[in-house]
């Protein structure tokens, strides 16, 4: 093999980058693997602590602890636990979950001293106890849910470094007099959990090396194959323009067939929900809750299957016998969205406002339903006594109209804003709102086919606007010119 050959084919060099990458990325992920063990050991651990001390919480009499805790007020006023009856109970209870759990430091629980402003020691499981002694150290978790509970992750203090979990001790009042709290030491956890990840990195790499080695045998017989595989791919390309071609028509076909299937499927669904609603009729008087529940169940999805069709059948069209472009005056375009929707804007006492929106060049029924899905969106997304939509318009530098509708609705998380466009994207449940989840990326293709942009703003409870761009008259319409020209020819 001519290595020096081989090192200046840059076709040999892109296969060495690919294997020098896939070794990085296995490195890099057995790594992280690694890592993620540990992090999950130390959460698993903290889950266990945490139900630890919530079964000794519930095991201790709150009433006995606080008395204890009046009763003795002074730093080591206990010094043995056989002393006092109280303590002795709580001191038991705790020593058998400390032994029965295999926990390496005791158990114990304090109390929070106002006067001082830290916490104080007061049970213990272990038999030397340590009352009332101070704990000065203590994590700020501790005090901020003094009366609710929780985990505290890998800390350090003055006796070295921890994960604890703690759990308030309620009277019979349910007042908080105090706290079990229970730790595990750090560096016994993770010499443990180290260990557990150490072998999980072994496997992982016994199996990354093998075929580390088999890519760099198998990059070596690619060298003497490389002649031949060239003028494969030559051939290939030639059968790819054909396959591009085939494949091409095989879309305008699936294209044709989506629109008569949706077609087709409309009259079984239609019949389902008509036979539903006539069975339902007589025999009405014979149903129960649960038959009311199946037929309000089949009927809701008979409609959203049908809206669904009716739904994916327009999203089909947008682009399909548009026709010529023609001026469009927008206004009349929402004069008839308000008579589309007239039912649901007098039952939602909705209120649209808009004036003097330009006229453009392109197709009225498009511009007319792309209005009607921002409109309905921000009249059903909406929970205020009177849903109002604002649309408004300006140029901007490049002469696009910058078309702006808003509304008073319920608004959309920030985290949720990019896909809101996607198609099938539903941010709530059926039974919140109904929809199919294609109105908006239905709006999204329209303002696309003519050449224009689509974002939004906005806030939850506070409202949306969406915003989206169309091009001026002329562009728009050497657009569509050439859009037409391409389907006919």
């Amino acid at each position: 093999m001519n290595i020096a050959k081989f090192n200046t084919n840059p076709n040999n060099r892109i296969l060495w980058l690919v294997l020098a990458g896939y070794f990085v990325v296995c490195t890099y992920f057995t790594l992280w693997t690694y890592h993620r063990q540990i992090a999950l050991s130390e959460q698993s651990a903290l889950v266990r602590l945490e139900g630890i001390v919530k079964a000794m919480a519930f095991q201790i009499d709150g009433d006995a602890h606080r008395e204890l805790s009046n009763r003795f007020e002074e730093k080591d006023a206990i010094q043995f636990y056989t002393q006092d009856k109280d303590y002795n109970q709580i001191h038991q209870i705790l020593k058998l979950n400390y032994e029965a759990n295999s926990l390496k430091s005791p158990a114990y629980t304090m109390i929070f001293n106002n006067k001082s402003n830290h916490f104080e020691f007061i049970a213990t499981s272990s038999d030397a106890p340590y009352y009332r002694h101070p704990y000065d150290s203590f994590h700020p978790i501790l005090k901020d849910k003094y009366t609710e509970g929780g985990v505290i992750p890998q800390y350090t203090d003055r006796l070295g470094v921890w994960l604890s979990a703690f759990a308030p001790l309620r009277d019979g009042a349910g007042q908080t007099v105090g706290i079990v709290m229970a730790d595990i030491d750090f560096s016994q956890f993770i010499c443990q959990a180290q260990a557990a990840a150490f072998k999980n990195l072994l496997i992982s790499l016994c199996i990354i090396l093998p075929v580390i080695l088999w890519l760099i045998f198998s990059l070596r017989r690619l060298i003497f194959r490389e002649a031949k595989l060239n003028k494969q791919l030559e051939k290939a390309y030639q059968t790819n323009l054909s396959i591009s071609e085939k494949l091409e028509k095989s879309n305008r076909e699936l294209t044709e067939f989506a629109c008569i299937a949706s077609h087709d499927l409309k009259a079984p669904i239609r019949s389902i929900l008509s036979f539903a609603q006539l069975f339902e009729r007589r025999n009405k008087a014979k149903f129960d809750d649960t038959d009311r529940e199946y037929f309000n169940y089949i009927k809701s999805n008979a409609k959203q299957s049908a809206q669904l069709i009716e739904d994916l059948l327009n999203y089909s069209k947008i682009d399909k016998d548009l026709g010529v472009p023609s001026e469009v005056d927008i206004n009349k375009c929402l004069v008839i969205v308000e008579m589309n929707m007239q039912s649901l804007i007098r039952e939602k006492n909705a209120l649209i406002c808009y004036e003097n929106l330009p006229i453009l060049r392109g197709h009225a029924s498009l511009i007319t339903q792309l209005f009607q899905n921002f409109i309905n969106n921000g009249i059903k997304y909406n929970e205020s006594t009177q849903p109002i939509i604002t649309i408004s318009t300006q140029q901007n530098a490049q002469g696009e109209y910058v078309y702006a509708i808003r509304d008073n609705g319920i608004g959309i998380a920030p985290e949720n804003q990019d896909k809101v466009f996607g198609m099938f994207q539903r941010l709530h449940s059926q039974t919140d709102y109904d929809g199919t989840g294609i109105g908006l990326s239905f709006c999204t293709r329209i303002v696309e086919t003519y050449g224009g942009k689509i974002w939004l703003e906005s806030t939850s409870g506070k409202g949306t606007t969406f915003y989206f761009t169309l091009p001026k008259a002329e562009v728009m319409e050497k657009k569509m010119v050439k859009e037409l020209a391409l389907m006919n020819a």
